[in-house]
């Protein structure tokens, strides 16, 4: 029986030319990357092209493609319907990115394991289209300077990543999004704001090496001598370049091009800059946007004074936890993760809206336990939908100014990638 809302939308026979299409997506920067992705799809195309998509079962992916024993329990190994859903989103930021041209969609509708070949006009929309186009977390280069007004640069020098945004005039047709008082206020044309991207290869650092390092340290930079010590010292070339080159994750690189988008819809003036790029009179004077917790952007821990919720890591490797301050009637003072490095569990984010250090500007905090919860943090503030729910839950009309806030998310991780994301709790801020 065909799924509900595919009764009568066309489809196409398979066409033996389409082959080509399959093989520029496997090569795309969204599954060339992902191995087990490519494999995936390469395999339900093939078993299109053979007239066999009917015969796709759980079992028989698992068994061809990831090389699970025939007869193996997917009541207790899901790889399968996790890594199906992983290729579904691939292919749905693939068609409204770099093959936003192409005139046939490949799709997996939802609760099937087989691919359709659909007429674009006839292609199902993307859920979150209408509130903001996707973007790939990977091939998102190619689509910044193919379909927005936004070029982002990115250079390395001596292995340090640097990033340089360059601005053009914005289309007087671009619409405003529907949360227009908040990012009308944090992408001001009369003040420049800055997105400063984590630095993932001092979190590290910390994480190898089991210490804790301030801001002081990061901007004077820390002897690599300094972490040689004892029998179980990390390997001394690993420690040199984690203290001189300065990485980022594709997930912050992902943030700051939708950022990029926001900015663009209100004419704003933006710059992408590494944590060791901005100084202390920049958190005076700018509107500033922070990814990242203080353990890979320790700009954040100048905030805490003027923040009820901040990030925090117990034990060793290092799990995250956020400490709630003031507790409120039915809060809890911890929340605290259970996803850990290849294990699902949940994780959490934190956004927050608080002014600059003069109260000259403001500044947004997004992080996470783990890249899953920095995701679902900046998901509440860049879908609509998401935005909406905050809106409610704070009490604020949609024609008032919003106010400063704080939210704690709580998204479900598992095989690196969120879902379910909702939020725990949140809190409007006092002016300062």
């Amino acid at each position: 029986m065909p799924m509900q809302g595919t009764e009568n939308k066309p489809r196409c026979e398979f066409d033996p030319a389409w082959g080509s299409l399959a093989e520029k997506i496997a090569a795309s920067a969204g599954l060339a990357r992902s191995p087990r992705l490519r494999k995936l799809f390469l395999y339900l195309c093939d078993r299109t092209r053979a007239g066999a998509s009917d015969e796709l079962r759980e079992h028989t992916i698992g068994e061809a493609v990831f090389g699970r024993p025939p007869g193996y329990d997917t009541a207790s190994e899901n790889i399968v319907r996790v890594s199906v859903s992983q290729l579904r989103k691939r292919l749905e930021r693939y068609f409204a990115g770099e093959g936003a041209a192409e005139p046939i969609v490949i799709t997996i509708p939802k609760g099937r394991y087989s691919v359709e070949f659909l007429p674009r006009q006839a292609s199902p929309p993307h859920p979150e289209q209408e509130a903001a186009p996707p973007v790939p977390r990977a091939g998102w280069l190619r689509a910044l300077s193919a379909r927005f007004a936004w070029i982002l640069l990115i250079a390395s020098i001596g292995g340090a990543a640097v990033f340089f945004v360059i601005r053009r005039q914005s289309p007087a047709s671009s619409p405003a999004p529907p949360n227009e008082h908040f990012w009308g206020r944090v992408f001001n044309p009369a003040r420049e704001t800055y997105i400063v991207v984590a630095d993932s290869g001092f979190g590290l650092l910390q994480d190898v090496t089991g210490q804790s390092l301030s801001l002081d340290q990061y901007l004077s930079g820390t002897a690599p001598e300094a972490f040689q010590k004892g029998p179980s010292a990390p390997d001394g070339e690993l420690i040199r370049r984690l203290v001189g080159r300065q990485y980022t994750s594709v997930s912050d690189a992902s943030i700051a091009f939708q950022l990029g988008q926001m900015c663009r819809a209100f004419s704003g003036r933006a710059n992408i800059r590494s944590a060791r790029s901005i100084n202390i009179r920049d958190m005076k004077t700018h509107n500033i946007i922070l990814l990242g917790s203080a353990r890979s952007n320790p700009w954040v821990g100048l905030l805490r004074e003027k923040m009820n919720f901040f990030l925090d890591y117990d034990g060793q490797p290092p799990c995250g936890v956020v400490r709630n301050s003031k507790p409120a009637a039915g809060e809890s003072d911890a929340y605290r993760a259970t996803a850990r490095s290849g294990q699902p569990g949940d994780a959490y984010g934190l956004v927050a809206w608080i002014p600059n250090l003069d109260s000259t500007g403001s500044i947004v905090t997004l992080s996470g336990t783990n890249m899953e919860g920095t995701e679902a943090a900046a998901e509440v503030l860049l879908n609509a939908a998401s935005f909406e729910k905050l809106r409610s839950r704070l009490g604020v009309p949609r024609t008032a100014p919003f106010p400063y806030f704080e939210a704690v998310i709580r998204a479900h991780s598992q095989a690196g990638a969120g879902s379910n994301a909702e939020i725990v709790t949140s809190r409007k801020a006092a002016d300062r």
